[in-house]
């Protein structure tokens, strides 16, 4: 919920109406926001674990899947396990969901599939927001 707050602080500064926050990562953060706006919209971004495996190893974060298995150089059962990128993307999710990520889901307002390319996904966003910012009742 921290972070949320200081979100939270940094977007009424704008002075806009409507503001998007991405990354929210637990249902703190989530039941925070809604508690304090006006209107809050929770929307999920799915994709499936293919498309996402195949952005994360492009990224190349350091915590992104194709990087995880990276254990200088050691051979060990451990580091044979997470060099499987499909087994480190397991393992980033847990790790997300253990901070509440799913909670957050659940309550998602409505959902957006991220499987196909960036510019369908800004197409899907922005169709949104203006379906948001005209008061369309239900999302």
């Amino acid at each position: 919920e921290a972070i949320a707050r200081k979100t939270l602080k940094m977007a009424r500064k704008t002075g806009r109406d409507l503001v998007v926050v991405d990354g929210l990562r637990s249902g703190a953060e989530a039941e925070f926001f809604r508690s304090q706006a006006d209107e809050f919209y929770l929307i999920e971004v799915q994709a499936a674990a293919e498309a996402r495996l195949g952005r994360l190893e492009k990224r190349g974060r350091p915590d992104d899947p194709k990087a995880c298995g990276e254990v200088g150089g050691n051979a060990s059962a451990e580091g044979q396990a997470k060099s499987n990128p499909a087994t480190a993307l397991e393992e980033r999710e847990c790790r997300e969901k253990g901070w509440g990520l799913a909670r957050a889901m659940e309550t998602a307002d409505c959902r957006i599939n991220n499987s196909g390319s960036l510019e369908d996904l800004r197409r899907k966003v922005v169709q949104l927001l203006g379906e948001i910012e005209k008061g369309a009742g239900e999302i």
